[in-house]
């Protein structure tokens, strides 16, 4: 199924385009002549001559969907606008204060437009804002409930009307994209492909329903900090914090799962019907937009669809889905004692889905490592071919007689990019092994006798080490099964145990507490983080624990083991992102042995001066940051130090006590690249403007480094 799928993205990304399914028409169906004349200016407000524009995606899709409106049974027109609507929906701004494009909610994430006008220019939203690899959302994001209700809504509303719009198209559908139109060599799309489109938009449907069904009440950049902060448990943070996260959305949730269900069905049978009608075309595939390439292509995703069926047919006939596989192992052996290890997967009947190879003896017997391509069985004679990637790619086909069943006898032949070879081999089967996995789908979405999953009255407890504490899924005295039944063969605690290698409940560690209070006179807003680390050096120490303090300064780090020596770091985190840049204080305290019934009335204070680990005056060549021929600098608002350093290409952040923040850009002259940076200055918003005096240009940045416009 992966390589189905990376044919079907490598052909699309061959077309430069992420969705084009349309264009230059040469389908039998009859179409009003408006509609046409207003499909034609579309595509041509789409294409624009092979250099497509996010403008032009919109004004395109304005088009279309006039064109639908004067004929609905315009197929062409349909496909056009099921793929447009789903483009435009990214890039454009919604109608209501509510989020409804996708595009608001990029952008109340902090994602903002850039500049690029041409897709093949660079994409149409910036980066997700950073600082030092960490995620910094604006105070401007939008609470879990808020994009649940997005997904729920507006999102789900688009994929349904794309499907309306892929249903008027028949299996009479033919379509290419031309080379004047995409640039390359012309792809043919028809119903295959359409059917392939709608399995996808299904599927993806039915994911959003599933998840939407959920209560999802969360405060997402606090839990994003916390993250930032190295501090985030499951279920100090989420669980506990969060009493309805996760449960079912009384009346339209349980509808949610089961027009998941449907979704799903439909999904499955759009797939099923995708593979027949691809596999039974007899034209040349060679320029179709998704095509098998070969036997083994067609294999696995007939694999996947034999999955799928399953599962579809245990959803309408009420029951537990049955997946078995076959696996076996052999070593191989050639005429000089060289060996190779060979995982083969087979399905129920024996027929092979794929398998993968590794040597034993130095690289020495056809390749290091590969995958198996074919590995047939006829009687008594055996046809194994392998190929292995890598600088020198190699295959080799081996074929033989099998004996007993489980030894191969015969000769490989072997070519790379260097030299053919051959020889003899003799394979021995190691280990059998027929796994079956049953699983119960009627328990996610519902069905007669059958309670829809309610994921929130299922979990298990969680350590401070977001490890799950066996023995806790729900419900804990076995009076019923464990994960709601989902999984017929595991009922109890003691099963799942088993099942996910999980440690049995033995002897705790004994823990206990450090609390206290923590205060900061030089600055009053914002969270204050405190870390509990076994050593002075938070770089160098490990991390046992944290929290954040409650408003009156109060804080308490659960989990501690007793007896050990524990040392205190707090920020004051004044921009509340958990992560320490400009403007945050630091203090730190300790040592503190760990007692039986807690360290309690510790006091911090922090006062700006303590905490802080690199200074410029240490930043010198013996540093990863240190500065080459550093020219000119810039303070912003928050005091952070912006240095233009000439001879290493590139402009390097820091506190204003000297400790590194970030850096961006390398030689070269295409955007966020320098020739010599010189001059450097920062505006009241915070943006960045480099004097570029080797490319002859001003740039300008972002306060993190992202690149906006020169």
């Amino acid at each position: 199924m992966a390589k189905v799928l990376r044919k079907l993205v490598h052909n699309i990304y061959r077309l430069r385009y992420v969705v084009l399914i349309l264009l230059c028409i040469t389908t039998a169906a009859h179409a009003s002549p408006e509609s046409q004349t207003l499909v034609a200016e579309g595509r041509t407000l789409l294409f624009n001559n092979g250099h497509s524009t996010y403008s032009g995606i919109i004004a395109a899709d304005d088009k279309f969907e006039a064109a639908v409106a004067a004929d609905s049974t315009d197929q062409e027109a349909n496909l056009f606008y099921a793929v447009s609507r789903l483009m435009a929906f990214a890039i454009e701004d919604g109608d209501t204060p509510a989020i409804d494009t996708l595009r608001e909610l990029l952008e109340s994430f902090g994602m903002t437009r850039t500049s690029y006008e041409r897709i093949e220019d660079g994409p149409p939203f910036t980066e997700p804002p950073q600082i030092s690899e960490h995620l910094d959302l604006p105070d401007t994001s939008p609470g879990g409930e808020e994009v649940r209700a997005f997904l729920a809504g507006p999102f789900v509303t688009l994929l349904t009307d794309m499907l309306d719009n892929l249903d008027v198209v028949t299996d009479t559908f033919t379509t290419t994209l031309t080379v004047a139109e995409i640039g390359g060599e012309a792809v043919e799309i028809d119903y295959g492909d359409v059917l392939l489109a709608r399995a996808a938009v299904s599927m993806a449907k039915s994911a959003i329903l599933i998840v939407t069904a959920y209560n999802l009440d969360v405060d997402i950049r606090e839990l994003i900090a916390l993250g930032n902060a190295d501090i985030f448990n499951i279920q100090q943070n989420l669980l506990d914090k969060y009493q309805n996260v996760f449960k079912l959305i009384p009346t339209d949730g349980i509808q949610s799962l089961s027009d998941a269900k449907t979704a799903l069905l439909n999904g499955i049978a759009f797939y099923g019907s995708a593979l027949d009608f691809i596999e039974n075309e007899t034209d040349n595939q060679a320029d179709d937009l998704f095509y098998f390439g070969a036997d083994e292509d067609l294999r696995e995703a007939r694999h996947a669809q034999t999955i799928l069926n399953e599962a579809s047919d245990s959803l309408n006939e009420n029951r537990a889905a049955t997946f078995t596989f076959i696996e076996e192992k052999w070593i191989f052996t050639d005429e000089n004692g060289k060996r190779l290890w060979m995982d083969i997967e087979k399905d129920a009947d024996g027929n092979f889905i794929n398998g993968d190879i590794r040597t034993l003896d130095g690289c020495e017997f056809l390749v290091c490592s590969g995958w198996v391509e074919e590995f047939t069985v006829s009687g008594t004679d055996v046809t194994i071919r392998i190929s292995s990637g890598g600088q020198c790619p190699c295959s080799a086909t081996l074929t033989g007689a099998l004996s007993g069943g489980q030894i191969i006898s015969g000769t490989f032949d072997a070519i790379n990019s260097e030299q053919s070879w051959s020889g003899t081999f003799t394979g021995v089967l190691q280990k059998t092994e027929t796994k079956t996995t049953t699983i119960d789908f009627n328990r996610v979405f519902g069905n007669t006798g059958k309670d829809p999953l309610n994921i929130r009255e299922v979990l298990p407890e969680f350590d401070q080490y977001n490890e799950i504490l066996p023995g806790t899924f729900s419900p804990t005295d076995d009076a019923s099964p464990v994960l709601n039944g989902i999984l017929p063969d595991v009922q109890t605690n003691d099963d799942l145990i088993r099942k996910l290698d999980l440690q049995p409940p033995g002897f705790p560690i004994p823990t206990a507490s450090i609390s206290g209070s923590v205060t900061c006179s030089a600055y009053t807003s914002g969270k204050i983080f405190i870390w509990a680390y076994d050593g002075p050096d938070p770089d160098t120490a490990e991390l046992l624990g944290g929290a954040i303090a409650s408003p009156d300064g109060t804080f308490a780090i659960t989990g501690l083991p007793i007896g050990s020596t524990v040392y205190l770091v707090a920020l004051r985190d004044a921009d509340n992102n958990g992560i320490k840049t400009c403007g945050d204080y630091i203090g730190n305290g300790g040592p503190y042995v760990m007692q039986a019934g807690g360290t309690a009335d510790i006091t911090l204070n922090i006062n700006g001066e303590k905490g802080e680990s690199y200074r410029f005056e240490f930043m010198w060549p013996d540093k990863p940051w240190h500065f080459n021929n550093p020219v000119d600098v810039a303070i912003d608002n928050n005091g952070c130090v912006y240095v233009s350093d000439v001879g290493g290409h590139r402009i390097q952040k820091f506190t204003s006590n000297g400790e590194f923040i970030t850096k961006w850009g390398s030689l070269g002259s295409g955007d966020g690249e320098f020739n010599s940076p010189w001059g450097i200055a920062v505006d009241v918003s915070g943006n960045v403007y480099v004097a570029d005096r080797g490319n002859y240009c001003i740039q300008k940045f972002t306060t993190d480094g992202g690149f906006i416009t020169k």
